[in-house]
């Protein structure tokens, strides 16, 4: 990449006018560009710093000569591996408590992240790991959803009973032959039914 973008760079206007060697070409690849610094041709990398157009477009060329350019890996193993993420979670995130899913959003994100960025480093291959995420984020938060409908579902029956039990019970003491006196520990009455009332 160097060799050919300092070829490139070194005589480009040589290589245009046809003042060199032959010798000098002989079994490279030559990379012939122009520069306009002065209009921000110039780019930053992580490896090489701040490199001009003309030497990107050559550090290029090189990568694909040699076979080392990154490649994506297409709509469908992503969408199977969305689907797998949802066949295997999604029915798991109705069943534990919104922390426990949670935590498992965040270490299976992280290990998709891992995942795409180990792929890319060993086989070239860049993965999409959108719609993973996306995927995952739904699953919990249907999960979740469900989750507090049925505790919502839940609290509302428990009430529900509650009113019942205390409706049957305030039969049961209005109807009684006994007197009946509820009172607090400050000797508040907060209940009597018809026969204490006669009694008293």
């Amino acid at each position: 990449g160097d060799q050919c973008g300092q070829l490139a760079f070194g005589i480009e206007g040589d290589v245009l006018r046809g003042n060199f060697g032959p010798e000098w070409v002989k079994g490279k690849n030559v990379c012939v560009g122009a520069n306009a610094v002065e209009l921000g041709d110039q780019f930053a990398g992580p490896a090489y710093n701040v490199r001009s157009g003309t030497m990107l477009q050559a550090m290029a060329v090189e990568t694909l000569d040699q076979g080392r350019d990154i490649n994506r890996s297409g709509l469908i193993p992503v969408l199977l591996a969305a689907l797998l993420i949802a066949r295997l979670l999604g029915p798991c995130f109705g069943r534990w408590s919104w922390r426990t899913g949670l935590t498992v959003v965040a270490v299976t994100g992280t290990s998709i992240f891992l995942a795409t960025v180990a792929i890319q480093d060993l086989f070239g291959i860049t993965a999409d790991s959108a719609p993973m995420m996306l995927v995952l984020i739904f699953c919990y938060a249907i999960g979740l959803w469900n989750t507090i409908d049925r505790q919502t579902s839940a609290l509302f029956n428990q009430r529900l009973k509650t009113l019942h039990h205390r409706a049957m019970m305030n039969s049961v003491v209005d109807d009684s032959f006994d007197g009946i006196v509820i009172a607090d520990h400050d000797g508040t009455i907060n209940m009597a039914n018809p026969m204490a009332e006669e009694i008293l």
